[in-house]
């Protein structure tokens, strides 16, 4: 399988972020560095699948699940900076504990 991730900018560190039953958001360490937040981000699903959901929406697992939803080993790229300050992630089965790893982007020079 290939890849086609493309940083235009600065890329910060790679993080895991585990997802649980409860929908969780990203901390701010993880996509703001001196002040100035990410540009960009990708994510990748790892272990189990993820549902993700932006601007306020709460991602769930209810029989009528809301969320996109990001199968293991796939990935996402996120290029707008408050879409990365809202998203919010859920493991996409209940009980089966999920990862995204994440790397955020940031302009040249931040």
């Amino acid at each position: 399988m290939k890849y086609g991730f493309e940083i235009h900018g600065m890329p910060g560190s790679t993080e895991r972020v585990v997802c649980y039953d409860v929908a969780g958001q990203m901390n701010e360490s993880y996509y703001t560095r001196n002040g100035h937040i990410a540009i960009a981000m990708t994510l990748t699903a790892e272990v189990k699948d993820v549902r993700i959901a932006f601007g306020g929406s709460i991602p769930n697992q209810n029989i009528q699940p809301l969320g996109h939803t990001l199968i293991v080993g796939t990935f996402l790229r996120i290029a707008n900076p408050t879409a990365i300050q809202t998203l919010r992630f859920i493991n996409a089965v209940n009980g089966a504990d999920a990862v995204l790893v994440v790397t955020p982007e940031y302009e040249v020079g931040v």
